[in-house]
């Protein structure tokens, strides 16, 4: 199939265009994007390949690397070049050429649905420095490799991100404002590709989930411009839900759309996302992590000030709206809410608000 095939859209308008794409291939893509599901989120602060933080193996992994380095760092073969490149002889020169070279991979919350290999993930199809770009769908990876216009020929074991390299040579990662980028697609390459495949599930039918649990949601939330792809993808994806939320899944054009916690289907409340609201030193479901009473009122309020995204959403689960707000909301404050978690225990309290 040519590339001209494969158009149907062109730099994907907010509205699909069709285009002269012919019916059977048309349909095939139909018959593939209904044949799996793709699952978006964040790897979160706890992934292998951001500083190794809480992956047990990753950190052990890490201190046995960082030993070898300390032991060895002052003999003269190990900073020859070619080696790691040049650098001084210190543990901390080995992280990144360390996770470079073992290839590390970590989608977060995402891992068992990665490991079961049952969903296909945005991060297989712009890739990394590994053969994770090898589990895409084939006609899908062409199709978005065709419609982002890389000028390559399309090559199932080149991952996304060495086509994108090859089409713009120089302008640094994909996730990147590249001003080359932003004239072509108006964002990053990254997020030009997570489009396109919402809109190919929306445009063909198929599933979508939304896998909510590592990500800060003051960000997907407030007015300030963001530039974090799981960001953008959830003020998109947002616009579903609504108004008032009360399921975990939600027609999505011909395709459905499903908000899930930690890989439970979960109905997504303020409540829920206020747990994850800011920056605490990646504390997520913490109570550390969660805003003041005082802000916590005033985001429940009217007068909120965040994305209108926000009203789509209830404050409570159901099993909590017979309780009076402001009990609620002064517990919620507290490091001592009301079903008993101290300070680093939220997943207590983020069991509760799931509407299971």
């Amino acid at each position: 199939m040519g590339n001209d095939e494969y158009r149907a859209f062109s730099h994907l308008p907010d509205v699909v265009r069709r285009s002269a794409i012919q019916a059977d291939v048309e349909a095939k893509l139909k018959q593939q994007f209904a044949a799996v599901t793709f699952i978006y989120g964040t790897v979160g602060p706890k992934a292998m390949h951001y500083g190794n933080r809480g992956n047990p193996a990753a950190v052990a992994a890490r201190k046995w690397y960082g030993k070898g380095a300390r032991a060895y760092a002052k003999k003269a073969e190990l900073r020859r070049p070619g080696f790691l490149g040049a650098y001084k002889p210190s543990p901390e020169n080995f992280r990144e050429p360390f996770s470079r070279l073992l290839k590390l991979y970590d989608p977060g919350p995402r891992t068992a649905q990665y490991i079961k290999g049952d969903m296909q993930m945005m991060d297989m199809y712009y890739g990394m420095d590994n053969s994770i770009h090898l589990n895409r769908n084939r006609m899908i990876a062409e199709f978005v490799h065709c419609t982002m216009e890389f000028t390559p020929e399309f090559n199932f074991n080149d991952s996304g991100k060495t086509m994108y390299e090859q089409t713009f040579p120089g302008a640094g990662e994909g996730y990147l404002q590249a001003p080359v980028c932003l004239e072509k697609y108006g964002q990053s390459a990254t997020m030009e590709m997570s489009k396109i495949i919402r809109e190919g599930i929306r445009y063909w039918g198929g599933k979508l989930v939304y896998e909510g649990k590592a990500v800060f949601y003051s960000g997907v939330f407030s007015l300030a411009k963001s530039t974090r792809d799981t960001d953008v993808e959830a003020q998109n994806l947002f616009t579903y839900f609504g108004p008032r939320a009360s399921s975990s899944t939600v027609p999505f054009g011909k395709g459905t759309l499903e908000f899930q916690w930690g890989g439970e289907p979960t109905t997504p409340t303020k409540a829920l996302f206020l747990t994850n609201w800011s920056f605490s030193g990646g504390a997520l479901q913490s109570i550390a992590n969660a805003p003041s009473e005082e802000e916590i009122r005033k985001l429940l309020s009217a007068g909120h000030g965040l994305r209108h995204i926000w009203n789509n959403f209830e404050d409570f689960p159901p099993f909590l709206r017979t309780v009076d707000p402001e009990t609620l909301i002064t517990l919620f404050g507290d490091d001592a809410n009301p079903y008993g978690a101290q300070p680093g225990q939220g997943d207590q309290w983020n069991h509760k608000l799931r509407n299971s």
